[in-house]
């Protein structure tokens, strides 16, 4: 394999991690380590966060208070 696919291998293992509850810090550390740096590594971790928040489980039978939609 060449380094692209290396790097891609590496990439997704770190996000499959992340995402079945992996810790942040040692997802940072493994972003850093295949090269991510500054503020390509916050905007990949703030993406993975809001990927992983969006697959939990929406709260039902909230009440926001609003009226019903027509």
């Amino acid at each position: 394999p060449d380094a692209a696919e290396r790097f891609k291998w590496r990439y997704e293992r770190a996000c499959e991690d992340f995402k079945n509850g992996g810790s942040e810090d040692v997802f940072r550390a493994s972003l850093f380590a295949i090269g991510y740096r500054s503020a390509r590594l916050e905007d990949e971790v703030r993406y993975q966060l809001c990927l992983r928040h969006s697959m939990q489980e929406a709260v039902t039978k909230f009440n926001s208070g609003l009226p019903a939609r027509g």
